[in-house]
């Protein structure tokens, strides 16, 4: 399911949470400066971090942010173990400013990973993250799982596994 979103920066929390960075005009991001696998107490790492492609565009995911192919969205709190990440909206964003969204993903292997937008535009974060992903149906990945669409399938970003 593709939901139209673009990018602000706030506060993570949760679970496996990203950064803890904030930007108060909502434009630009900050930097956490912990790097993966720190003794610290460093976040732990959002597990679909990194540069994919799917049969919409290029997609990039970090633990702070997720492109999908131009509309960018804060990622605010997620958990690796359960497989959900909370994103954010820009306050100017064309469909739900500053709303929540709950995406769930399917675990990833080396060709990649499916991933489904369950749950969007919700007022805040603790709605989003205790929002129940029914509408999600893994074992209907290419058809009508995610809220009546197809899941989206992520491969590692110039490699020839394309779904």
């Amino acid at each position: 399911m593709v939901c139209a979103m673009a990018c602000v920066a706030v506060g993570c929390e949760g679970s496996g949470g990203g950064g803890e960075d904030t930007a108060d005009d909502g434009e630009e991001w900050g930097e956490t400066g912990l790097e993966s696998g720190e003794e610290t107490g460093a976040p732990e790492v959002l597990e679909i971090a990194g540069a994919w492609e799917s049969e919409f565009s290029a997609e990039s995911i970090t633990s702070e942010s997720w492109d999908m192919g131009g509309i960018v969205t804060a990622v605010v709190s997620y958990d690796n173990d359960t497989n959900w990440v909370v994103t954010q909206n820009a306050n100017d964003a064309e469909f739900s400013p500053s709303a929540f969204n709950k995406t769930i993903w399917m675990e990833p292997t080396e060709t990649g990973f499916a991933y489904c937008t369950a749950v969007f535009g919700l007022a805040t974060l603790e709605e989003a993250e205790a929002a129940a992903t029914d509408e999600a149906d893994a074992s209907d990945l290419d058809g009508a799982g995610c809220g009546g669409f197809p899941w989206t399938f992520l491969t590692p970003a110039g490699s020839d596994s394309g779904e």
